[in-house]
């Protein structure tokens, strides 16, 4: 819903954000711009879902975080990984 509209305006879109190509799939590369920020903590789960950091720190302040794709933002995720 996100990705193919601009890729249909914009075929350099993915480059423009970041992504490399590795065989035959786009990536996002680890770093300060990935949209699972430094740390990304999973487990065993039917659904796929795993937990994560966030560059957008900003959506911690907001009432309504529905920003994210099935998958857990961690506000501090060093602390979290500690933990476990």
């Amino acid at each position: 819903d996100e990705v193919l509209p601009e890729l249909a305006r914009d075929p350099g879109w993915l480059e423009k954000k970041g992504y490399v190509k590795v065989q035959e799939r786009y990536v996002q590369p680890a770093g300060p711009d990935n949209a699972l920020g430094r740390i990304k903590l999973m487990f065993p789960n039917p659904h796929s879902v795993y937990m994560h950091d966030t560059p957008t720190k900003s959506y911690f302040e907001r009432a309504s975080r529905t920003y994210s794709h099935g998958c857990i933002r961690v506000q501090r995720p060093v602390e979290l990984a500690a933990l476990v």
